[in-house]
């Protein structure tokens, strides 16, 4: 709130939320060519670019043991997972929660579960974190160690070819984007002391040599919530083929990375219809996110916000060149609301009364009108503050030489009063005063008192008085000067050191005092005190 004084000003703030632009870069070896109808929906439990919490325990392939070193590593590779990354927008950071409950997987705050060989009973727990919306990553080696397999309902059968494995026909591949023809020359192996096979799911990667059994499965070629694997050392240092480092580099990383790819698209809604990966070095085709904002209700004709700020095209900022902008079917404009289709801009009409109000709005792809994303906005119209402020000035009485009257040489003390009278409060920090000092008159840089009866206990050159206002004042840090011919708009523009005693050099005061300047009840004000000379 700038506050100019002579004026009498109300206006608030516009609190838009703080909303980020999620670019989500998908660059393939992991292949979903038309794996995924877009109608099939699951649940999302972060959004692209999200730091994503993996979850474990410390087992053979628990996140504390040096056994997945190399494997945190090359998830923590920012060149890899995070900002412009070649696998995902999202990063990872990993949590050893031991044996997993519902409780302290949701404790945790938990994405994505990864573990393997573990002896304890089933982990029961998994299947109502993946139904959930989490996703699960597991080692299941021999039926003594397949917890994470169990939990899930799924068996494994004991197996002692521990050779290498290739990759299938099946759409996701979690390898290479050779999905026509199957690949035994590729170097991925099991690797472990021991090892087994599934006789059920989504076959991602086959033993070699014949008769071929499933290695590593999914659940679902349209929502996948796991990656089960017949040896968790198809992720650990004790095979050799992970190389060492966060590079990605063997086949074997490039299998580590795209089982992890999948987890992150999953768990933040990439794989939901909002853009399906694949195997060209392409971008998600296109986000619409919710838009929230806080408005004042005396915010009224100005724009709230635009819708398409944080929507994303072939990982960039969207603009009216890409997209059409729409009311989306079943939704409409709030009548407090004003909501421009050519823009994407939200304007607060007249008359509107503290609620909430919402809309959804739907942008479509100008080169492909069949590729549309719906997203909501809310807006909160809060109540508006009612901000008066009234210069005044009396004669400054010293204990002797005053004339009584308003003459050259005499000082007169001003008094600021700002006073707020509506129902809404002022933001913090956000009042922002700005006095321009007559050009007949020399600023006092000196006691306010000096000379006079002490009619203030401060001894600063300007004083605050509260009067409910909630606002503190500290002169100084709050309080600046100008000596320029123009007024300053923001606090630092208030540059000026004004010399001791009387100084003809200062045109403008500048003064913020900090906090929430409260809603009055029925009115909350504060006054400044400050002085100068007739010339």
């Amino acid at each position: 709130m700038l506050i100019k004084c002579r004026s009498i000003l109300s206006r608030t703030p516009i609190n838009s939320a703080g909303l980020s632009i999620w670019p989500c870069l998908l660059l393939a070896c992991l292949v979903f060519d038309n794996l995924l109808n877009p109608g099939t929906a699951f649940a999302q439990t972060a959004n692209p670019g999200d730091n994503l919490v993996v979850c474990g325990n410390t087992n053979w392939g628990g996140l504390s043991s040096n056994n997945t070193l190399n494997m945190r590593q090359k998830l923590s590779n920012t060149a890899n997972f995070g900002p412009g990354g070649t696998y995902s927008e999202s990063t990872f950071s990993f949590v050893v929660i031991g044996t997993p409950t519902t409780s302290n997987l949701s404790a945790n705050g938990c994405n994505v579960w990864f573990s393997g060989y573990d002896f304890e009973a089933p982990y029961s727990a998994l299947a109502t974190f993946a139904a959930s919306g989490g996703f699960v990553i597991g080692g299941c080696d021999t039926v003594s160690y397949d917890a994470v397999c169990t939990g899930l309902g799924i068996n494994v059968t004991n197996f002692s070819n521990l050779g290498g494995g290739y990759t299938t026909l099946t759409p996701i591949n979690p390898l290479t984007c050779d999905g026509n023809t199957q690949n035994p020359s590729l170097n991925l192996t099991t690797a472990g002391g021991a090892s087994s096979y599934f006789s059920t799911g989504v076959v991602l990667a086959r033993y070699s040599p014949s008769p071929n059994q499933a290695l590593a499965i999914t659940d679902s070629a349209t929502s996948p919530s796991y990656v089960l694997t017949g040896d968790i050392d198809m992720f650990t240092n004790f095979n050799t083929n992970v190389s060492a480092g966060s590079a990605i580099t063997t086949d074997q990383d490039k299998f580590i990375a795209n089982v992890f790819k999948l987890a992150a698209d999953k768990v933040t809604g990439v794989l939901d219809g909002n853009g399906e990966p694949s195997c060209e070095n392409i971008s998600v085709p296109i986000f619409a996110n919710d838009d929230t904002a806080s408005v004042g209700s005396g915010t009224v004709g100005s724009i709230i916000l635009n819708v398409l700020t944080n929507d994303s095209w072939d990982g960039n900022p969207v603009t009216t060149s890409d997209v059409t902008i729409s009311v989306a079917s079943g939704s409409s404009v709030p009548p407090q609301l004003n909501f421009g289709t050519t823009t994407g801009d939200v304007v607060l009409n007249a008359g509107a009364t503290p609620a909430t109000y919402s809309f959804d709005y739907e942008i479509c792809l100008i080169s492909d009108p069949t590729e549309c994303r719906t997203a909501t906005v809310q807006i909160t119209v809060t109540p508006s503050p009612s901000i008066s402020v009234l210069k005044s000035s009396n004669i400054f009485t010293p204990t002797a030489g005053s004339s009584g009257f308003m003459l050259p040489g005499e000082d007169v003390i001003y008094t600021i009063l700002v006073e707020n009278s509506g129902a809404g409060t002022v933001d913090n920090d956000a009042v922002f005063i700005v006095d321009s000092f007559p050009d007949e008159m020399d600023f006092f840089n000196g006691d306010i008192d000096t000379g006079g009866s002490n009619n203030f206990v401060s001894t600063d050159p300007i004083v605050f008085l509260d009067s409910g206002s909630g606002l503190t004042f500290n002169y100084s840090t709050d309080v600046a000067f100008s000596n320029q011919a123009t007024a300053p708009n923001i606090f630092s523009d208030c540059t000026y050191t004004p010399t001791v005693g009387y100084d003809p050099n200062v045109t403008f005061i500048c003064i913020n005092p900090k906090g929430i300047f409260a809603a009055g009840s029925p009115t909350s004000s504060f006054s400044l005190f400050l002085r100068g000379q007739i010339q």
